[in-house]
């Protein structure tokens, strides 16, 4: 029993060490072609790992996927599949609050904005890890929507928060240069 248990064993790690190898190359293929510039064969190949490897590769390979759409100027693809990640409840709560924050990123342009803003204000809080790009992406909300003086307060708020990222900091005293005082 004891032979079978280490030999079952052994043949299981060698099995998931190949797995793993094998979604690693695909994966590092697959952004290699996102460096050549060819984001359409890019997302076909990390749709195709999306749907074959490993957990932690498939959604690496989900995120992937989306990005090579957006570069390719294709946001209404990118943006459903950031919806299915953040859908899915098999997805980490922090991972599907990121693609919610992408999904806004793509579609901020075009979007609903009253749709957009309620999927990112639960972002907003304190606790998650994604609050300072959804308040941003909040005030350009509000800016698109004419609401200067909610845009200004919300991108003073930031510009103010010593704990937000520098660039975002930068972004938000740029767009305060602009809204005016």
């Amino acid at each position: 029993i004891i032979i079978v248990r280490i030999a079952s064993y052994q043949a299981w790690r060698a099995y998931d060490q190949k797995t793993r190898q094998t979604d690693s190359e695909s994966f590092a293929f697959a952004h290699k072609l996102l460096g050549e510039d060819k984001p359409s064969e890019a997302a076909s190949a990390f749709r195709i790992l999306a749907e074959d490897a490993t957990k932690g590769y498939a959604l690496l390979a989900r995120f992937q996927e989306a990005a090579a759409l957006a570069i390719e100027d294709n946001k209404h693809d990118a943006a459903n599949i950031y919806r299915s990640i953040a859908s899915d409840k098999g997805v980490d709560q922090v991972y599907r609050d990121l693609a919610t924050l992408l999904r806004a990123t793509e579609l901020v342009d075009t979007a609903n904005p009253d749709e957009l803003s309620g999927e990112l204000t639960p972002l907003t809080a304190d606790s998650n890890a994604w609050r300072y790009g959804a308040r941003e992406i909040l005030a350009i909300l509000a800016f698109r929507q004419g609401e200067k003086d909610e845009a200004r307060h919300q991108f003073q708020v930031l510009n103010e928060d010593t704990e937000a990222p520098a660039g975002l900091r930068s972004r938000a005293r740029d767009m305060l240069s602009v809204l005016g005082s």
